[in-house]
């Protein structure tokens, strides 16, 4: 769907810098406490990336579908050529 291809919302985050964003969720943000003031940072704890990657960005992807979420018609009309061009393989072998 459209989120894993482009990022969607959660790669609005890019527009940022990566201590931006960090500094207004955990310093700036109206939850924040003043006395507070840190950002958390602990080897337990996943690394943030530098900005949100679309998933074809860290994998190799084969087919997309677009939608949010795909429609069920574009979904079906993947798979049956996806089975389409098995058995095409199939007959040729």
């Amino acid at each position: 769907g459209e989120f894993a291809i482009n990022g969607a919302i959660p790669a609005m985050r890019n527009t940022v810098s990566l201590e931006e964003c960090l500094e207004e969720s955990y310093l700036h943000s109206l939850t924040s406490r003043a006395d507070e003031q840190i950002i958390p940072a602990h080897d337990d704890l996943p690394k943030i990336l530098d900005r949100v990657y679309a998933c074809h960005e860290v994998v190799k992807i084969d087919y997309w579908i677009a939608g949010c979420p795909p429609s069920s018609d574009q979904i079906w009309e993947q798979i049956f050529e996806l089975m389409s061009m098995q058995n095409e393989k199939k007959n040729h072998d």
